[in-house]
C-alpha cells in the first residue's frame, strides 16, 4: 500500500423514502480492501459490478474524496470521524509509545458504533477489523453487538492464517487452519467473501426477527480485492483471455476515456506517462501470465460485487431497502506489489 494520500473510491445511497414509524434509517457501511479508483464498472472499469452500479446509478457517486494510505489509519478515521492521529492510529497496529501511534483506537475517542448503540441501533460487523488485536481492543469492545472475523488483519481467502485466528463476537471459533469451516454452510468451501457476507446475512435476520423495532447498523469489511490473488474458478473462467489481446496500455486508455466520459475526470486531465514496459514487449507466455493474474484480481471484485447484491436482496425482501443508507468504499489504492515482484502472492490454479 502507498503511504501517501489517495483517492478514495467511495459513493453512497442516499435514499429519502422513511418508512412509517420508524425516521431513523438503516445504514449498511460496506469497506473493500486495495481497490482502484477505476476498477468497478460505475467509474469506468472493465471488471463486471452489476450491483455497485445499480446502487451509483440511483445513489451518489463520490469523484473527488479523500482517506489515508494504509489500512489501520483509514480504518480508525472511518469509525471515529477523526484524523488517524487523533484516534490513536498514525501508522499500523504496533504501539510507539505516544498516544496517536498507540496502535489501536484510544480508549477516550468514541465509534460510530458506540455512538449508534446509544442512539438506538443495533450494531454489527463482520470482516477484517484490523485495529488491535487484544480483548479490550475487539469490535465488541468497541460498540458492537455482534461480529464476526479476524481482529487481525486477514490476507488468504481460502485458509485462515496463524496470526488471523477468527471469531463470533469475543470467542475464537476458528484458530489458524488450512481446512476452515463455515459453520453455517459447513457443506461450502471456505472463502472469505462468501463467509463474511453468509454472517452478515445472518445477523441482519437476527436483527430483523429479534430486533424488529431497532434500526440496524451493519459494518461489513471485505478483505477484497486485497492480496493474495486468491479467487474461485468459475469467477475467474469469466474473465481468462479478456486481456491477453488487450493488454494494460489499452485497457487504461479505454478507462480514461470511460472516466471522462462519466464525468469523473475532467478531459483537460491528461493521462499519465505509463511506467511499465509496453505490452507488446512481452513474449506470449509471459502475456497469458499477466492474463491469468489479471483474471484473478477482476475474480475477486466480481465475486465481492455479487455478494453486495445479496445484501440488498435481503434488504429488499425485509421491506426495508427504501428506508436503508448504503455507502460503499474502499480503505486505499491499489497495493504498491511491484509488476513482476509478485513473491509467490498467487498460485497456478488461483489459490
Amino acid at each position: 500500500m502507498k503511504s501517501t494520500l489517495v483517492a478514495l473510491l467511495a459513493f453512497c445511497l442516499c435514499l429519502s423514502a422513511i418508512g412509517a414509524g420508524r425516521k431513523q434509517p438503516d445504514i449498511v457501511l460496506i469497506l473493500a480492501d486495495d481497490a482502484g479508483y477505476s476498477d468497478f464498472g460505475c467509474y469506468g472499469g472493465e471488471i463486471e459490478t452489476p450491483a455497485l452500479d445499480k446502487l451509483a446509478a440511483n445513489g451518489l457517486r463520490f469523484s473527488q474524496f479523500y482517506n489515508t494510505g494504509r489500512c489501520c489509519p483509514s480504518r480508525a478515521a472511518l469509525l471515529t470521524g477523526v484524523y488517524q492521529h487523533q484516534a490513536g492510529m498514525g501508522h499500523m497496529t504496533k504501539d510507539r509509545g505516544i498516544p496517536s501511534y498507540s496502535g489501536t483506537i484510544l480508549p477516550h475517542v468514541p465509534t460510530l458504533a458506540e455512538r449508534l448503540r446509544k442512539g438506538g441501533y443495533r450494531t454489527m460487523m463482520t470482516g477484517k477489523w484490523h485495529l488491535g488485536t487484544e480483548p479490550k481492543q475487539s469490535p465488541v469492545a468497541r460498540g458492537f453487538d455482534r461480529f464476526y472475523g479476524t481482529r487481525n488483519f486477514i490476507d488468504s481467502y481460502f485458509t485462515v492464517l496463524k496470526h488471523c485466528a477468527v471469531f463470533l463476537d469475543d470467542k475464537e471459533v476458528l484458530p489458524g487452519t488450512e481446512t476452515p469451516v463455515n459453520h453455517l454452510h459447513p457443506d461450502q468451501e471456505w472463502y472469505t467473501t462468501d463467509v463474511f457476507t453468509d454472517y452478515a446475512l445472518h445477523f441482519m435476520d437476527e436483527s430483523f426477527k429479534q430486533h424488529a423495532d431497532q434500526p440496524l447498523f451493519l459494518y461489513l469489511a471485505y478483505n477484497a480485492p486485497h492480496f493474495p490473488l486468491h479467487a474461485r474458478e468459475e469467477d475467474t473462467k469469466k474473465y481468462r483471455g479478456r486481456f491477453r489481446d488487450v493488454g494494460w496500455d489499452k485497457l487504461r486508455q479505454q478507462r480514461y476515456e470511460r472516466m471522462v466520459k462519466l464525468g469523473l475526470i475532467k478531459k483537460e486531465w491528461a493521462l499519465s506517462p505509463s511506467d511499465v514496459s509496453k505490452w507488446e514487449t512481452y513474449d506470449a507466455k509471459l502475456r497469458d501470465e499477466l492474463d491469468f493474474k489479471m483474471s484473478l484480481y477482476s475474480a475477486i471484485i466480481d465475486r465481492m460485487d455479487q455478494n453486495i447484491g445479496r445484501i440488498v436482496e435481503k434488504l429488499k425482501s425485509a421491506g426495508r431497502l427504501n428506508n436503508t443508507l448504503i455507502m460503499f468504499m474502499v480503505d486505499n489504492g491499489v497495493p504498491g506489489t511491484g509488476v513482476h515482484d509478485w513473491r509467490g502472492l498467487f498460485a497456478k490454479n488461483g489459490r
